[in-house]
Protein backbone atom coordinates (compact mmCIF):
# COMPACT_ATOMS: atom_id res chain seq x y z
CA UNK A 1 0.00 0.00 0.00
CA UNK A 2 1.39 3.75 -0.49
CA UNK A 3 0.50 6.14 1.55
CA UNK A 4 -0.08 9.93 0.66
CA UNK A 5 0.63 12.27 4.02
CA UNK A 6 -0.03 15.75 3.27
CA UNK A 7 0.75 18.38 6.45
CA UNK A 8 -1.26 20.89 5.76
CA UNK A 9 -1.10 24.80 5.04
CA UNK A 10 1.96 26.58 5.14
CA UNK A 11 4.17 28.81 7.40
CA UNK A 12 7.04 30.95 5.57
CA UNK A 13 8.68 32.96 8.44
CA UNK A 14 7.37 35.50 11.51
CA UNK A 15 5.25 38.53 9.93
CA UNK A 16 5.27 37.01 6.40
CA UNK A 17 2.36 38.60 4.81
CA UNK A 18 1.56 34.96 2.65
CA UNK A 19 1.31 33.57 6.04
CA UNK A 20 -2.76 32.63 5.98
CA UNK A 21 -4.24 34.77 8.86
CA UNK A 22 -5.73 32.52 11.36
CA UNK A 23 -3.53 29.38 11.10
CA UNK A 24 -2.18 30.13 14.96
CA UNK A 25 -3.30 30.10 18.42
CA UNK A 26 -4.86 33.44 19.54
CA UNK A 27 -1.60 34.27 21.71
CA UNK A 28 0.72 32.41 18.52
CA UNK A 29 2.55 30.18 20.49
CA UNK A 30 1.30 27.39 18.11
CA UNK A 31 1.63 28.06 14.69
CA UNK A 32 -0.75 24.94 12.41
CA UNK A 33 1.58 24.77 9.67
CA UNK A 34 4.46 24.08 11.79
CA UNK A 35 2.74 21.52 13.83
CA UNK A 36 1.12 19.80 11.11
CA UNK A 37 4.91 19.11 9.50
CA UNK A 38 6.16 17.85 12.63
CA UNK A 39 3.21 15.65 12.92
CA UNK A 40 3.33 14.30 9.23
CA UNK A 41 7.15 13.88 9.33
CA UNK A 42 6.31 11.68 12.41
CA UNK A 43 3.61 9.36 10.49
CA UNK A 44 6.16 9.09 7.73
CA UNK A 45 8.49 7.54 9.97
CA UNK A 46 6.50 5.14 11.47
CA UNK A 47 4.57 4.27 8.31
CA UNK A 48 7.87 3.21 6.54
CA UNK A 49 8.91 1.48 9.78
CA UNK A 50 5.91 -0.64 9.27
CA UNK A 51 6.98 -1.32 5.58
CA UNK A 52 4.69 0.78 3.77
CA UNK A 53 5.64 3.07 0.79
CA UNK A 54 5.08 6.89 1.84
CA UNK A 55 4.70 10.56 0.02
CA UNK A 56 5.18 13.38 2.07
CA UNK A 57 3.17 15.54 -0.25
CA UNK A 58 3.88 18.77 1.89
CA UNK A 59 3.53 22.19 -0.80
CA UNK A 60 6.05 24.85 -0.50
CA UNK A 61 3.55 27.69 -1.24
CA UNK A 62 0.62 28.53 0.52
CA UNK A 63 -1.25 29.26 -3.16
CA UNK A 64 -0.70 25.71 -3.98
CA UNK A 65 -1.12 24.13 -0.72
CA UNK A 66 -4.69 22.63 -1.78
CA UNK A 67 -4.21 21.49 -5.31
CA UNK A 68 -0.64 20.47 -5.13
CA UNK A 69 -1.26 17.46 -2.54
CA UNK A 70 -4.02 16.11 -4.76
CA UNK A 71 -1.99 16.48 -7.31
CA UNK A 72 0.67 13.94 -5.91
CA UNK A 73 -1.87 12.01 -4.86
CA UNK A 74 -3.55 11.56 -8.59
CA UNK A 75 -0.35 11.21 -10.12
CA UNK A 76 0.54 8.06 -7.98
CA UNK A 77 -3.37 6.77 -8.04
CA UNK A 78 -2.66 6.92 -12.00
CA UNK A 79 0.77 5.19 -12.07
CA UNK A 80 -0.20 2.25 -9.18
CA UNK A 81 -4.05 2.05 -9.57
CA UNK A 82 -6.38 4.10 -6.84
CA UNK A 83 -6.77 0.56 -4.82
CA UNK A 84 -3.24 0.82 -3.99
CA UNK A 85 -2.87 3.99 -2.49
CA UNK A 86 -4.28 6.12 0.80
CA UNK A 87 -4.52 9.75 1.54
CA UNK A 88 -4.84 11.62 5.03
CA UNK A 89 -4.43 15.05 5.44
CA UNK A 90 -3.50 16.47 8.56
CA UNK A 91 -4.65 19.75 10.49
CA UNK A 92 -5.15 21.08 13.89
CA UNK A 93 -9.18 22.83 14.30
CA UNK A 94 -9.66 25.96 15.50
CA UNK A 95 -13.63 27.03 16.49
CA UNK A 96 -12.70 31.38 16.16
CA UNK A 97 -11.67 33.92 14.44
CA UNK A 98 -8.18 34.79 16.68
CA UNK A 99 -10.35 34.26 20.18
CA UNK A 100 -9.96 31.44 22.83
CA UNK A 101 -13.05 29.78 22.19
CA UNK A 102 -14.69 26.65 24.41
CA UNK A 103 -14.94 23.71 21.12
CA UNK A 104 -12.34 21.23 21.51
CA UNK A 105 -11.48 17.57 20.84
CA UNK A 106 -10.07 15.39 18.25
CA UNK A 107 -11.74 14.49 15.02
CA UNK A 108 -11.92 13.10 11.34
CA UNK A 109 -13.52 14.24 8.20
CA UNK A 110 -14.46 12.87 5.21
CA UNK A 111 -16.52 13.42 1.99
CA UNK A 112 -20.24 13.78 2.10
CA UNK A 113 -21.89 10.78 1.21
CA UNK A 114 -20.91 6.50 1.52
CA UNK A 115 -17.45 5.85 0.22
CA UNK A 116 -14.69 3.49 1.37
CA UNK A 117 -13.26 6.77 3.09
CA UNK A 118 -15.33 5.99 5.75
CA UNK A 119 -14.14 2.78 6.71
CA UNK A 120 -10.44 4.45 6.65
CA UNK A 121 -12.31 7.20 9.18
CA UNK A 122 -13.89 5.01 11.47
CA UNK A 123 -10.94 3.06 12.27
CA UNK A 124 -8.61 6.32 12.85
CA UNK A 125 -11.89 7.03 15.05
CA UNK A 126 -11.95 3.75 17.02
CA UNK A 127 -7.49 4.12 17.80
CA UNK A 128 -8.60 7.58 18.77
CA UNK A 129 -11.16 6.50 21.06
CA UNK A 130 -9.03 4.27 22.94
CA UNK A 131 -5.30 6.42 22.64
CA UNK A 132 -6.88 9.74 23.90
CA UNK A 133 -9.20 8.17 26.51
CA UNK A 134 -9.08 10.93 28.51
CA UNK A 135 -9.75 13.20 26.26
CA UNK A 136 -12.77 14.85 23.93
CA UNK A 137 -12.96 12.57 21.14
CA UNK A 138 -15.60 14.60 18.85
CA UNK A 139 -18.05 12.22 16.26
CA UNK A 140 -21.21 13.12 14.52
CA UNK A 141 -23.41 9.98 13.98
CA UNK A 142 -25.78 11.39 11.64
CA UNK A 143 -25.22 9.20 9.14
CA UNK A 144 -24.16 6.37 11.22
CA UNK A 145 -20.59 6.20 11.29
CA UNK A 146 -18.30 8.98 13.50
CA UNK A 147 -16.34 10.91 11.19
CA UNK A 148 -17.78 14.58 10.28
CA UNK A 149 -18.39 15.41 6.39
CA UNK A 150 -17.45 18.29 4.31
CA UNK A 151 -16.37 18.70 0.52
CA UNK A 152 -12.75 19.92 1.99
CA UNK A 153 -10.67 20.10 -1.33
CA UNK A 154 -7.96 17.70 -0.43
CA UNK A 155 -9.84 15.03 -0.12
CA UNK A 156 -13.07 15.81 -2.47
CA UNK A 157 -10.67 15.59 -5.47
CA UNK A 158 -8.28 13.01 -4.58
CA UNK A 159 -9.03 9.29 -6.59
CA UNK A 160 -8.27 7.04 -3.58
CA UNK A 161 -9.78 6.78 0.09
CA UNK A 162 -8.77 9.99 1.92
CA UNK A 163 -9.53 11.83 4.92
CA UNK A 164 -8.72 14.94 6.99
CA UNK A 165 -7.51 14.94 10.93
CA UNK A 166 -8.63 18.12 12.76
CA UNK A 167 -6.05 17.55 15.78
CA UNK A 168 -7.53 19.52 18.87
CA UNK A 169 -8.30 23.00 18.45
CA UNK A 170 -5.66 25.54 18.61
CA UNK A 171 -8.02 28.08 19.90
CA UNK A 172 -9.16 26.41 23.00
CA UNK A 173 -6.17 27.14 25.98
CA UNK A 174 -6.67 23.58 26.91
CA UNK A 175 -6.70 21.62 23.89
CA UNK A 176 -3.67 24.10 22.45
CA UNK A 177 -1.48 23.25 25.79
CA UNK A 178 -1.74 19.80 24.59
CA UNK A 179 -1.01 20.36 21.18
CA UNK A 180 2.17 21.63 21.96
CA UNK A 181 3.33 18.65 24.14
CA UNK A 182 5.36 16.00 22.40
CA UNK A 183 3.16 13.01 23.77
CA UNK A 184 0.08 14.90 22.14
CA UNK A 185 2.08 14.80 18.67
CA UNK A 186 3.46 11.16 19.46
CA UNK A 187 -0.34 10.20 19.85
CA UNK A 188 -2.25 11.88 17.28
CA UNK A 189 0.66 10.86 14.52
CA UNK A 190 -0.11 6.97 16.38
CA UNK A 191 -3.66 7.22 16.03
CA UNK A 192 -3.01 7.91 12.13
CA UNK A 193 -0.53 4.89 11.54
CA UNK A 194 -2.93 2.20 13.57
CA UNK A 195 -5.71 3.50 12.03
CA UNK A 196 -3.85 3.07 8.29
CA UNK A 197 -2.68 -0.43 9.54
CA UNK A 198 -6.57 -1.64 11.06
CA UNK A 199 -8.30 -0.48 7.78
CA UNK A 200 -5.37 -2.22 5.17
CA UNK A 201 -6.00 -5.42 7.73
CA UNK A 202 -9.87 -5.51 6.92
CA UNK A 203 -10.58 -3.94 3.36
Amino acid sequence: MNIVVNPGHVFYKEGDPRNTPGKCSPDKTLREALWNREVANKVVALLKEEGFTVVLAAAESERVSITYPVKVCNNLCNKVGSSKVLFVSIHVNAAGNGQWMNAKGWSVWTTRGVTKSDKLATCMYTVAKKVFKDRNVRADYVDGDPDYESDFYVIKNTKCPAVLVENFFMDNKDDCAYLKTEICKQKCAKVIVEGIKNYINNV
